[in-house]
């Protein structure tokens, strides 16, 4: 690969570094629009840059035209939003696509003057990075340099500012003074990103890497590097892909491979992807009906004051309905010693399986009690709702129950409330 390819690899590495890195302030926000009317209202800038520099593609020109062309729509935005009360989302939408079409008119009579492809000043519509310089690469570095200092150093104030406005203002932090910063650091990161991505997938380079890191982490500072490490990956393999083939703009090919990698954690990330809320969901519920296994083995010999059950008579109870899986839970008690089995049709509760029967069957009438004392339920309408949340009743959440209805005996039924201090008291059998 030749030097000015490996060049533009790692200027749009870097970008996406950067760009990860910062999307999340906008997805925290619930402000992604807000990068994508940057990265649009910025073109009429882009413009003006390249009058100024005489027709050529000088990146300080560039820069500081289109700097100053985000701060007007910034300005802007916050005036219809805060002055003429419109709606954030309607003034943002307003302000892309007003600015977005005055760049692209002046960038039309730029492309009929024939000097605009001359420089490669096109390219910042969808972005290719084979017109990324040395002088560029070495500006994209300084500046990553600037903005990841900037966040470090002013990290508390500006994490008080995008969290609790009110809170940092009454504090003394003056948080518009931080919001306004970290608006700027956004807007120099979406006009360095243009000749990488382009002005119209600005915005997605921004987000997607951002919105990936929730599959993984919901701590701000995890997301903070989990965002800046997908948006360089996304910009290496992106940029690596768009310089192997002329033929694809380097900005739709990172947008690709940043989807692409969206889509893998959303399936199969740690924190909340699917396959993960998927299995915990099956777990639960298995987890559920062997709770409900041992709960109804307790309540026949609790009925007989005999240690045996009839397994016939708990898959009945158990709500269980499937017979298969009735009996896979029954073989996975056994080998957990939980229960064991007299003869081939009845089961008896190991003092293991004691001990976690009577604390389901304590859960279940403790609650069932509750409703009826503190939310005025009829006791015939405790006993399905008390088979729901008993499975979510916490050991802490238990004692503030028992505290509450002082340390009672007895369920609305009449029944027994056992207790794991006292089951001996009670003549449970077989503890």
């Amino acid at each position: 690969m030749s030097q000015y390819l490996i060049e533009a690899v790692i200027s749009c590495t870097l970008l996406g570094f950067i760009s990860g890195f910062l999307g999340n302030f906008l997805v925290v926000r619930k402000m992604a629009l807000f990068g994508d009317m940057i990265g649009h209202a910025v073109l009429p800038g882009v413009c003006i840059g390249f009058f100024l520099s005489a027709y050529e593609k000088n990146i300080f020109f560039i820069f500081f035209g289109a700097l100053g062309a985000a701060f007007v729509a910034n300005a802007l935005h916050e005036f219809l939003s805060n002055k003429l009360r419109i709606k954030p989302d309607a003034s943002l939408a307003i302000n892309l696509t007003g600015f977005y079409a005055i760049g692209s008119t002046m960038m039309a009579w730029l492309k009929d003057s024939g000097k605009a492809g001359q420089t490669g000043l096109d390219r910042y519509l969808l972005g290719q990075a084979s017109s990324i310089s040395r002088e560029d690469l070495s500006f994209i570095a300084v500046l990553t340099l600037i903005i990841v200092a900037s966040i470090f150093i002013f990290y508390k104030e500006i994490k008080a500012a995008c969290f609790d406005y009110q809170f940092s203002k009454a504090s003394g932090l003056k948080p518009q003074v931080f919001l306004i910063f970290l608006s700027s650091l956004i807007a120099a990161n979406v006009i360095v990103s243009l000749q990488a991505v382009g002005v119209i997938l600005a915005c997605a380079f921004l987000v997607i890497p951002a919105a990936t890191t929730v599959f993984y982490s919901q701590k701000l500072l995890s997301r903070l590097f989990l965002g800046a490490l997908f948006g360089a990956l996304a910009g290496f393999a992106g940029a690596f892909f768009s310089l192997s083939d002329a033929n694809v703009p380097t900005g739709p090919s990172i947008i690709l491979v940043s989807a692409f990698v969206f889509v893998l954690s959303g399936i199969f990330g740690p924190e909340n992807g699917w396959f993960r809320k998927k299995l915990g969901t099956w777990k639960d519920k298995r987890q559920h009906q062997t709770e409900d296994f041992l709960r109804c083995a307790y309540y026949f010999y609790e009925k007989s004051h005999e240690n045996k059950a009839q397994l016939e008579g708990v898959f009945k109870r158990s709500g269980i309905k499937n017979p298969k899986l009735f009996e896979r839970i029954r073989k996975r008690l056994v080998r957990g010693k939980v229960i064991k089995m007299n003869g081939e049709d009845s089961v008896s509760l190991t003092d293991k399986g004691l001990t976690l029967a009577a604390d389901m069957v304590r859960k279940h009438r403790l609650w069932e009690l509750y409703l009826v004392q503190m939310m005025n339920f009829p006791p015939e309408r405790v006993h399905a709702n008390a088979e729901r949340v008993e499975h979510l009743i916490t050991d802490k959440i238990l004692k503030e129950i028992e505290d509450t209805l002082s340390n009672p005996d007895v369920d609305p039924h009449g029944k027994v409330i056992p207790s794991l201090n006292d089951l001996r008291k009670h003549g449970v059998p077989g503890y």
